[in-house]
């Protein structure tokens, strides 16, 4: 039997520290992290 797995989150979209500069991001960067573990 396979199990259930939860994944919870907090993200922010807007301005986001992303490479050494803030910029603004439709998605937060934890929530894209979250998006790529629930995949298959």
């Amino acid at each position: 039997m396979k199990g259930k797995t939860l994944i919870a989150y907090f993200s922010r979209a807007g301005n986001n520290y992303v490479g050494g500069s803030i910029i603004n991001l439709p998605v937060g960067n934890t929530e894209t992290a979250a998006k790529m573990i629930e995949e298959p």
